[in-house]
């Protein structure tokens, strides 16, 4: 199965560096426009191959869905393993607030449970459960997941792949055998 991992597009809170983790937030207008941007690429790249669309439930994912389903004619499934991290009482800071009252100067580095952060590899684990669902449901089809940028990150670390966090809007694909 390929699995195309597209970051859900801009909120007002990655805008202001401010970590979203479960919060619902909104996609803002570059958000917006972010999705529909990626879903020309997708289109260009992958013409007629995406066979599904699934999403994370949280609001900025459910949006990015809602715009990637219009443009591709299909629906979309909402699955709660592509969710992303939950970063704890650090929610809703920003990233200066956490590096001043918590001296982390990056969230993804954090592996442990500290502040209620959910640890990373409880994350990974849901991850590998997602793409496992997805290429057993999916097989030698193309899926598009449109997710966050923790999930992502875990997704490629999964395939040996070291990256950062991807920008809003974009998309990363991977082969899960």
């Amino acid at each position: 199965m390929r699995l195309i991992l597209l970051r859900h597009g801009e909120t007002d809170w990655n805008k202001g560096a401010r970590l979203q983790g479960g919060k619902p937030t909104s996609l803002n207008e570059t958000g917006i426009s972010q999705v529909r941007s990626a879903c020309v690429a997708l289109r260009r790249e992958f013409e007629g191959r995406i066979a599904a669309i699934v999403t994370s439930p949280l609001l900025r994912a459910i949006q990015s869905a809602e715009i990637c389903a219009e443009h591709f004619h299909m629906p979309f499934v909402v699955l709660n393993d592509l969710r992303e991290r939950s970063f704890g009482e650090l929610e809703g800071r920003t990233k200066d607030d956490i590096r001043r009252d918590y001296d982390i100067d990056d969230v993804e580095l954090v592996a442990t449970n500290a502040f209620g952060i959910e640890q990373e590899d409880d994350v990974l684990l849901r991850v590998k459960r997602a793409m496992d669902t997805l290429r057993a449901r999916f097989a030698g089809q193309t899926v598009l997941a449109i997710t966050h940028g923790s999930v992502i990150r875990l997704a490629a670390k999964s395939h040996n792949l070291s990256i950062g966090i991807i920008p809003n809007g974009s998309y990363i694909d991977l082969v899960v055998e």
